[in-house]
């Protein structure tokens, strides 16, 4: 059987399924793009030295479970965009500050970057 043979809906999971782990392979003609997803390169990032403190604020139709791990991958996130050169104890002191509230209205998390 051809990954071809296959209803058009099941080939790219077939293929997502097949490529090596480390590469995802996703068809150009099916990757939605939103506006707010430009690569950071076009705009210049203000880079932090020295210690912050992070509080990251979630406004959710469902509130998350309070262990939920959005905050470390914001604090990824901040890391791969270039604002800070480490997430180590060297750069944030203390762990970041995560509240939450639940909201009918569009969904949104708000980053506070303090300096310490």
């Amino acid at each position: 059987m051809n990954i071809e043979d296959l209803p058009p809906r099941y080939q790219q999971q077939a293929l997502i399924q097949l490529a090596p782990k480390n590469k995802t392979t996703v068809s150009a003609a099916n990757a939605k793009q939103n506006p707010g997803d430009e690569p950071l390169a076009k705009k210049e990032v203000k880079k932090l030295n020295g210690q912050v403190s992070v509080s990251v604020h979630s406004k959710r139709k469902r509130l998350t479970d309070s262990d939920g791990a959005f905050a470390k991958y914001v604090i990824d996130a901040i890391v791969t965009a270039g604002v800070l050169p480490d997430d180590s104890p060297e750069f944030i002191p203390e762990s970041p500050k995560k509240t939450q509230e639940k909201t009918k209205d569009a969904e949104e998390t708000i980053i506070e970057i303090y300096r310490a």
